[in-house]
C-alpha cells in the first residue's frame, strides 16, 4: 500500500513485483542465502531434512534429495505478479511425524513439533516477508521519493519472531522478521526498527541482532514467570540494540497504550530509523487462549496507528493471534488505517460496538459471519480480565520507567550505522551469546 498524499486514501496493490529473482534456480540463491545469514547451517539442514528420514517414508537422500525438496517448494511458491492465485494449505490430517532423538536440540518438540509441510510452509513464510520486503526496498531505491512517509509493504502471514538461529519455539521454524530486517538494513545500510507489539516476546528477532549496528528491537509483552517464552523482563540496551517493556497479565488498553507509546516515542528518537519493521499480534486481545492480556481491537488498531504516525516506511508483518475472529478484525483495521480509511483515533472507535452498530459492520455476505457474533463489527468489547497481581504490575511500571529513561539518556550514536565497519554478529558471537536473553529475566 502507497499512499503519497495525505489527504488521500492508498492503493492496494496485491502481490506487486519486487527485484527478487523469479527464477527457480534464482530464488533458492536468494532465499538460501538471507536464511543461513539468521539460522546456522545444521539447524536448517534438520530442518529441511526432517520429513525425508527412514520411519517417515524417505531416507537422508544427500544434497542431491534436499535440493530436490527446496525446488519441489519453490515451485509452489506465488508469482510475484498481480492476480496470482494463492497457495493452498496441506490438509490437516497424518501430518505428523514420529519422534526423533536430536529434535530436542533443535527445538522440534511441543508447539514447534515436526509435520509434513513444515519446510514448505516455513520457506513460504519467509519468501513472502522477503518479497514484501525487497518491493519496500526497490521503492525506497528508485523514483519514488515523494511521499516515502506514505509507503508500506504488508505480509499477515509474516511474523515468526520465536525462531532463533539454532532453533525453532513458539510456532516458529524460520525467523521470517529477522531476515526481512537484514535485507532492508543490507540494502542501502538503512537503520531499521523491529516494533514488535505481540503479546509473547520477540525473542529470536532481538537475538539475531544484538549488537548489530543498525538495527534496533523493540518489544512489548506480557512477563510473567511460567508464560512463554520466559524472556523480555523490562530492560533496554543502546549498545547492544534493544528495548523491552512488559506488561502484567490481565493488562488492559489503559495499561498498554500509554506505554507502547511511550516506547515507540523513545525508540523513534534515540534511533532516527529509516523503515520500520513492525510486527502485530493479534493475541493480546481479550479471550486469546495464549495471550494473558485483556486488551480490545480498538487499543490494538491504535497502537498500529502509533507506528503508522511515525511517517517513515514500513514493513507491516502479522504475528501470534489464535481465535481467527480477532485475528480478521484486526488485520482488517490495521490495512484501513495504511489506505486511509480508518481513523483510529476518532472517539467514535473508542466506544462500545453495541453503541454504534453501523461502525465498522461485517457484511453478512461474509463466509464467515458466524464467527463475528455477537456484536458482528470489526470492533469488540473486551468481557472482564483475568487476575491481576498489582504488587507486580507496579514492580513492572518502575522497571518499565528505567528502561525507557536509560533509553533517552542515551544520544543513540551507539546505536547508528557505522559505514566503515557494520559487520553482522558473527556465528561464534551469536553461540557464545546464546544466554544473553535468558539471562534478562532470570532474577
Amino acid at each position: 500500500a502507497a499512499d503519497g498524499d495525505r489527504g488521500s486514501a492508498g492503493r492496494l496493490l496485491r502481490n506487486p513485483p519486487s527485484s527478487l529473482s523469479r527464477d527457480v534456480d534464482g530464488r533458492r540463491s536468494q532465499l538460501e542465502a538471507a536464511l543461513s545469514a539468521i539460522h546456522g547451517r545444521e539447524y536448517l539442514q534438520a530442518l529441511r531434512s526432517r520429513e525425508m528420514r527412514p520411519g517417515d517414508g524417505a531416507h537422508r537422500g544427500g544434497e542431491k534429495r534436499l535440493r530436490d525438496a527446496l525446488d519441489a517448494a519453490l515451485d509452489e511458491l506465488p508469482a510475484t505478479s498481480s492476480g496470482s492465485a494463492p497457495v493452498k494449505p496441506l490438509p490437516m490430517k497424518a501430518l505428523e511425524l514420529d519422534p526423533e532423538s536430536d529434535d530436542d536440540e533443535f527445538g522440534l518438540v511441543g508447539d514447534a513439533a515436526p509435520y509434513r509441510g513444515m519446510w514448505r510452509d516455513a520457506l513460504l513464510v519467509v519468501d513472502g516477508s522477503l518479497n514484501a520486503a525487497a518491493w519496500l526496498a526497490d521503492q525506497l531505491d528508485g523514483d519514488h521519493r515523494a511521499g516515502q512517509h506514505h509507503l508500506y509493504a504488508v505480509h499477515w502471514e509474516g511474523g515468526r519472531h520465536h525462531a532463533r538461529y539454532d532453533g525453532a519455539g513458539g510456532f516458529c521454524f524460520l525467523n521470517d522478521v529477522a531476515v526481512a530486517a537484514r535485507f532492508l538494513h543490507a540494502r542501502g545500510k538503512r537503520r531499521v526498527l523491529v516494533a514488535d507489539f505481540d503479546a509473547h516476546h520477540g525473542d529470536g528477532t532481538e537475538f539475531a541482532f544484538l549488537g548489530t549496528p543498525g538495527v534496533f528491537t523493540l518489544s512489548m509483552h506480557v512477563h510473567q514467570q511460567g508464560i512463554y517464552p520466559g524472556t523480555g523482563a523490562p530492560a533496554a540496551s543502546p549498545d547492544r540494540g534493544f528495548l523491552n517493556v512488559a506488561l502484567p497479565p490481565g493488562a488492559t488498553d489503559a495499561d498498554a497504550e500509554p506505554l507502547w507509546r511511550a516506547a515507540v516515542d523513545a525508540a523513534v528518537s534515540a534511533f532516527q530509523p529509516d523503515v520500520i519493521v513492525a510486527v502485530c499480534g493479534c493475541d493480546a486481545a481479550a479471550g486469546d487462549p495464549l495471550g494473558h492480556l485483556s486488551l480490545s481491537v480498538g487499543a490494538l488498531a491504535r497502537m498500529f496507528g502509533v507506528l503508522v504516525e511515525c511517517g517513515v516506511p514500513m514493513l507491516c508483518l502479522g504475528a501470534g493471534g489464535y481465535v481467527d475472529a480477532t485475528s480478521a478484525r484486526c488485520f482488517a483495521l490495521f490495512t484501513k488505517r495504511l489506505l486511509g480509511t480508518y481513523d483510529c483515533a476518532s472517539d467514535a472507535t473508542r466506544a462500545a460496538p453495541e453503541a454504534s452498530p453501523n461502525v465498522f459492520a461485517v457484511p453478512d455476505t461474509c463466509s464467515s459471519f458466524a464467527a463475528f457474533a455477537p456484536t458482528f463489527s470489526l470492533l469488540q468489547t473486551p468481557r472482564g480480565s483475568e487476575f491481576r497481581d498489582e504488587a507486580y504490575a507496579m514492580h513492572l511500571r518502575e522497571l518499565n520507567n528505567e528502561a525507557l529513561q536509560r533509553l533517552r539518556d542515551s544520544d543513540g550514536a551507539s546505536s547508528g550505522v557505522d559505514e566503515e565497519n557494520d559487520e553482522d554478529t558473527s556465528e561464534s558471537e551469536r553461540e557464545s551469546s546464546s544466554g544473553a536473553i535468558d539471562a534478562q529475566c532470570s532474577a
